[in-house]
């Protein structure tokens, strides 16, 4: 099977299930847990040697090839589960490890390659020496993850439930058992056009249904770009944009004056990141991608890197907007193209006159042409065509903020019509 997006459903346990049911799946994922800890602190704290290789994982000598599976034969480990789901466990210990070292196993990685072309590694080094690896420990709300081996997805026809999951050997203090679940608009929409993985997360209150979606990528459609803001969420080239408030008439606005009165780290704080969240989420929803083909949407980096701004406006957050848009055009089978804001809210999309006094708010006017649109809007029509980047030398001369340039398909022009080109001081 080709490999393609992985889709969750979220299912809950229904409440009359039998009594007995619940009780020896909460026992059950009680011991798992326990047996998981165990083979993780057994991992972090052991030289691991693993595959016909012979590789190691040592997190004291910071050697962190941590493998994906591993055999518990020769671990101590005081349990009654079953060979397989002690199996199953030693698979998840693995991939909590690897996620707690991946990052500093990039950092290493490039550290040392740093040193193999005589580079300077100082600041790299440093902040090596500020983040030391710590152990990762299991959630309260832990789910454990199993697979054919451990239990069996069946479908029945019955008004009341869609199937259930059959839990089976877990260990001599568990027999088979069955848990019925009930398919919501969501697990049926994702059964239309996936295939269902038989790997399944389960907590004491929820089952978690995995699905292999393998969207297939336009070929015929429109390019559009794609600007994003704190009024509009996302605005598009050709003049779709998502609603600014919804059924309860609240704004991303509105939502971000909530947060900034908020402390840092309640639980009211937690709700309205919850609620932003939200909001982008269904926001993003409401776009039509079906008759679009790519997306080119800003990205943007370091937006307030030294620059003071409003409580507010530091809660309005770009990554999670990206992250919904590459995940929603993953699954219409549109692509979605990261590139430079560098000057295109401030570049007019009718004469390519680039100013920073063209832009005010969210009005923008161009001081050359006299176009006046929305700022959003102009900003996603300069997504939408294919533009040179703006070259460093030219960046460092700042003609945005004196007499301003053009930036065309072509090049980029003076306000007498000559090219501009790389100055004769190599400094400039």
């Amino acid at each position: 099977m080709k490999k393609g997006m992985i889709k969750v459903s979220k299912h809950i346990i229904p409440l009359h299930t039998n009594t007995n049911k619940l009780v020896s799946l909460d026992l059950f994922i009680d011991k798992y847990k326990s047996v998981c800890t165990e083979l993780v602190d057994y991992i972090w704290n052991n030289e691991i040697t693993w595959g016909k290789k012979k590789t190691t994982f040592n997190t004291k000598l910071d050697i962190l090839n941590c493998p994906s599976m591993l055999s518990t034969t020769n671990i101590p480990l005081d349990t009654n589960l079953s060979a397989r789901a002690v199996k199953c466990a030693a698979t998840q210990a693995c991939g909590i490890v690897k996620a707690a070292t991946e990052k500093r196993k990039k950092r290493l990685y490039i550290r040392d390659k740093l040193k193999k072309e005589n580079k300077d590694y100082s600041k790299l080094q440093e902040k090596l020496d500020k983040t030391p690896l710590v152990k990762p420990t299991i959630p309260d709300d832990f789910k454990c993850e199993l697979n054919s081996i451990c239990c069996d997805w069946k479908y029945i026809e019955s008004n009341e439930f869609t199937g259930y999951l059959q839990l089976k050997s877990l260990g001599s203090d568990f027999s088979k058992f069955k848990i019925p679940i009930k398919f919501h608009r969501q697990a049926n929409k994702w059964k239309e056009v996936s295939k269902q993985l038989n790997s399944f997360l389960i907590s004491k209150n929820y089952i978690n249904i995995r699905w292999n979606y393998e969207p297939e990528k336009k070929k015929t459609g429109r390019t559009v770009g794609a600007d994003t803001g704190k009024l509009d969420v996302v605005n598009f080239s050709n003049k779709d944009k998502t609603p600014k408030t919804d059924e309860d008439k609240h704004s991303l606005n509105s939502i971000l004056a909530k947060l900034s009165r908020k402390k840092k780290g309640s639980k009211g704080f937690e709700k309205a990141q919850e609620h932003r969240r939200n909001f982008i989420n269904w926001s993003i929803n409401q776009l039509n991608l079906k008759e679009l083909k790519q997306i080119n949407l800003e990205q943007i980096n370091n937006i307030r890197f030294q620059k003071r701004c409003s409580r507010e406006m530091s809660h309005w957050t770009h990554k999670e907007i990206q992250d919904k848009m590459l995940s929603i055009g993953e699954e219409h089978g549109v692509r979605v193209k990261l590139q430079s804001s560098m000057y295109r809210s401030q570049r007019c999309s009718k004469c390519g006159f680039v100013h920073q006094k063209n832009r005010k708010g969210k009005v923008f006017h161009c001081l050359q042409c006299k176009y006046s649109e929305d700022a959003d809007y102009n900003a996603s029509c300069n997504h939408e065509i294919e533009l040179p980047e703006i070259p460093r030398w030219l960046y460092k001369l700042h003609l945005n903020r004196g007499e301003g340039f053009y930036w065309k398909t072509e090049g980029f022009y003076s306000l007498a019509g000559l090219e501009l080109t790389v100055p004769d001081d190599p400094k400039a």
